[in-house]
């Protein structure tokens, strides 16, 4: 998918997005047959193409350079939100992975 770098699972606060970007990549493991195949998912960061002038160029400062605006990275773990800290945490606390969500079961209710 052509999402900004970073962004491969969709935009953030999205969920409805990115559950159905899963599900694609998943479903794939169904349907490609020949190793390196490439599956173009037809998810569109936004209407048009602008967010690409932003990503791919950084701002320029009043000296002729260029000003580098990325976020900065962290060592401690970021959440989307309050519940995904919480849940992350659950994980932890049973011995599982803290990062690992799974979707319901087909005709199973979700938990969130």
């Amino acid at each position: 998918m052509d999402f900004p770098l970073g962004r491969t699972a969709g935009k953030p606060n999205d969920p409805a997005l990115q559950r159905q970007v899963m599900i694609d990549a998943l479903n794939a493991f169904e349907t490609i047959q020949q190793p390196g195949t490439i599956i173009t998912l037809p998810h569109r960061w936004s209407d048009d193409d602008a967010w690409k002038d932003h990503a791919m160029r950084p701002k320029p400062r009043a000296d002729g350079g260029a000003a580098d605006d990325r976020v900065g990275r962290f060592d401690t773990p970021q959440y989307q939100s309050e519940d995904d800290r919480v849940a992350a945490e659950i994980n932890l606390a049973a011995g599982e992975c803290p990062g690992c969500v799974f979707l319901p079961e087909a005709g199973t209710a979700s938990a969130t």
